[in-house]
């Protein structure tokens, strides 16, 4: 179903879309008015249609009243409504929703906004809010222009065929698919952990995890106390060996297994380890968040190379790109590098080929 709003036709959501957009709502945001306000637009538009009737403008009242507000009347409903700002949190968390839709709703095709109209006072300025479909596959940028039109129609071809390849190379983005890992790539502490899926914080499999990070930790700090004891009990010069060697050793394990530990934490996902990964292909421990809800799961992130077509791996971004995990072509690892974005799974270039060559 189709509405005409001014010159510009809108197409109406659809009670499926209404539906995962509530259904979003739920199960990754946290229970708010901001939130209610949204689920109660979205209520009211799924039952008109219900009914057989256009979703339609959303009057503040409506909102206010289906949503339970405090207070009786516009007035009252009015001031609720704008101190909730749905268009905000909507706007906001679009690519959010969109990231939420791909995996949990694949046959979708649309996230929904809110757009407002009308004016935030005035008794006789009545606000209504209207929800607007947005493709989850939306079309790349405009690249910027690289070089004045008029100079562009007077380069000679093999300037013109520069210009064009930067142009393809600054709009150009990569799709990542995400995938669980496979038990087998696993190890065995791997398969012991995430063998089904997700570990959920709390559960006895995260508990594993949690206790193998502090037995690290314990570990180092007993090899510590030792290398500080021994010289104290009368060792000797042994004892200035053993300081070294328990120095050495336990900045190895701090860099090779605690601080990953720290830094997925602090980042949500960073390279899995060669505890938990026996396969030579990369893969990436994650923390995902569904409202409440912390789960620790072992994933893949791969794109196809839009310059080679080769496969895109997730790799840690050093020497380059200091702390960040970025897109690598398997062929071209250091030629044909992309940005990577967990929520909306989408990259950019970072580094490609001297297009002037």
């Amino acid at each position: 179903m189709e509405r005409v709003t001014g010159n510009q036709t809108r197409s109406e959501p659809t009670i499926d879309e209404l539906e995962n957009l509530i259904q979003w709502l739920d199960k990754t945001l946290e229970p708010q008015a901001q939130r209610l306000a949204v689920r109660a637009a979205a209520e009211e538009a799924r039952c008109r249609l219900q009914r057989g009737q256009a979703a339609g403008l959303l009057d503040v009242e409506t909102i206010a009243d289906r949503a339970g507000a405090p207070g009786e009347g516009t007035d009252a409903a009015r001031r609720w409504v704008n101190k909730q700002n749905p268009v905000q949190l909507l706007t906001s968390r679009l690519e959010q929703q969109k990231s939420w839709l791909r995996e949990e709703a694949p046959s979708a095709t649309h996230a929904l906004t809110l757009i407002e109209h009308g004016s935030v006072g005035g008794r006789g300025n009545r606000k209504t809010y209207e929800f607007l479909r947005v493709p989850i596959e939306a079309s790349s940028e405009v690249a910027p222009e690289l070089e004045a039109h008029a100079v562009e129609r007077q380069a000679p071809p093999d300037l013109r065929a520069t210009i064009d390849r930067q142009r393809q190379l600054a709009v150009m983005v990569v799709q990542y698919e995400m995938a669980r890992c496979p038990p087998d790539a696993m190890t065995f502490w791997g398969r012991l952990v995430f063998r089904h899926g997700g570990v959920e914080r709390g559960s006895w499999r995260w508990w594993l995890l949690a206790m193998r990070f502090v037995m690290q930790v314990l570990v180092a700090g007993v090899m510590i106390a030792i290398g500080i004891l021994l010289p104290l009990i009368g060792v000797g010069k042994l004892g200035i060996g053993v300081i070294a060697g328990v120095i050495a050793v336990v900045a190895a394990a701090y860099w090779l297994d605690i601080r990953p530990w720290l830094l997925v934490v602090d980042d949500r996902i960073r390279m899995a380890g060669n505890g938990l990964i026996k396969d030579v292909r990369p893969a990436q421990l994650e923390i995902w968040r569904d409202g409440s809800i912390s789960t620790w799961r072992l994933v893949r992130y791969t794109a196809v190379c839009p310059i080679c077509a080769s496969t895109i791996e997730i790799q840690p971004g050093e020497p380059d790109f200091p702390r960040r995990l970025v897109g690598r072509c398997a062929e071209s690892p250091r030629e044909h590098v992309f940005s990577f974005d967990r929520i909306t799974r989408r990259g950019r270039v970072l580094i490609s080929p001297d297009v002037s060559m």
